[in-house]
C-alpha cells in the first residue's frame, strides 16, 4: 500500500511540474521545432545568430524558467478573455500591454527593428518563440468565473486530482512518447493543414473560441471527472494547435527576420 502511496505522489509532483512550463516543456520544443522545420535557410541561419548559435528548440522552454527571478512576465504569458464574451475586444482584458497579444506585438517590432541591441534582440527572439507557443494553448486565452484559465477549477483524472489548467499542460504529454521531433512527425501525420492567422489577435481569439466552446463545456457536461475518452478527445485538439503554432511561429519570423 505504501508503495502505491508513493507511486500517486510521483505522478502528481511530475503533473504539477508539468504546470510551471505551460503545454510542457515537450509541446513547447514540438512548436519550435515545426516552426525550424519550416523555415527558409536564411531565415534559421538568423535567428541562429540572433541567438548566439542556438537554435529554436534550444530556447522553446526559457521563458518559463525566467519566471521566478523576473516575476514581471508572469502576466505576459496569457491573457485572461471570459468565455461569456462571445466577440470580445482582446484590448479590455490588456491592461497596460500587459498580456500576452501584446508582448507578442512588442518582440516582434524589436526583431524588425533596428534601434535595438544584440542582447534585446536575442531576448525578444525567445520570448516570441515561446509566447508563440503559448497563445495556442486555449487556457492561455480564456477564464470562466475568473478561474485564471482554468486553474481554479479542480478536476479528476484517472484518480488523480488536479486543475483543469494543469491537466490541460499535461494531457499531450501523458502518453507521448519520444523528443520533439518524434512528436513533431505523429502530429503532421495527423493533423489538418494549419491556418495562418493575419494578427496574433486572431490566434488567440481561435484559442478563446476552442475553450469557450469545448473545453469548458466538457468541463460542465462531465462535472470535472474525467476519463479516457476525455483525453483521446482533447489531445486530438492539443496537437492540433500545436502544429498551428509551430506553422504560425514560422510565418511569423519569416516576416520578422526578413
Amino acid at each position: 500500500m505504501r508503495k502505491q502511496y508513493l507511486t500517486i505522489a510521483l505522478v502528481l509532483v511530475t503533473l504539477l511540474n508539468q504546470n510551471l512550463f505551460a503545454w510542457g516543456k515537450l509541446g513547447h520544443k514540438t512548436v519550435a521545432y515545426i516552426a525550424q522545420e519550416k523555415l527558409k535557410p536564411k531565415t534559421l541561419a538568423k535567428a541562429k545568430r540572433i541567438l548566439n548559435g542556438q537554435d529554436l528548440v534550444s530556447v522553446a522552454v526559457w521563458a518559463d524558467t525566467i519566471k521566478f527571478q523576473r516575476p514581471e512576465t508572469r502576466g505576459w504569458h496569457f491573457i485572461d478573455v471570459p468565455v461569456s464574451d462571445p466577440s470580445p475586444d482582446l484590448a479590455n482584458y490588456c491592461k497596460g500591454d500587459n498580456c500576452i497579444t501584446a508582448k507578442i506585438d512588442y518582440f516582434k517590432e524589436v526583431l524588425k527593428s533596428n534601434q535595438f541591441t544584440p542582447d534585446q534582440k536575442e531576448e525578444a527572439l525567445k520570448f516570441v518563440v515561446h509566447l508563440v507557443g503559448d497563445v495556442f494553448q486555449p487556457l492561455h486565452c480564456a477564464e470562466d468565473n475568473h478561474d485564471k484559465g482554468g486553474n481554479g477549477k479542480q478536476v479528476r483524472f484517472e484518480g488523480l486530482k488536479m486543475n483543469l489548467h494543469s491537466l490541460w499542460d499535461s494531457v499531450i504529454q501523458k502518453h507521448d512518447k519520444g523528443d520533439e521531433r518524434d512528436l513533431a512527425a505523429l502530429i503532421e501525420k495527423e493533423c489538418q493543414a494549419s491556418v495562418v492567422y493575419d494578427t496574433i489577435q486572431d490566434c488567440a481569439l481561435a484559442s478563446h473560441n476552442i475553450a469557450a466552446t469545448v473545453i469548458y463545456p466538457e468541463h460542465y457536461r462531465l462535472n470535472g471527472v474525467y476519463d479516457k475518452d476525455y483525453e483521446v478527445k482533447m489531445q486530438k485538439i492539443a496537437h492540433q494547435q500545436i502544429y498551428n503554432a509551430g506553422v504560425q511561429l514560422a510565418d511569423i519570423l519569416e516576416d520578422c527576420l526578413k
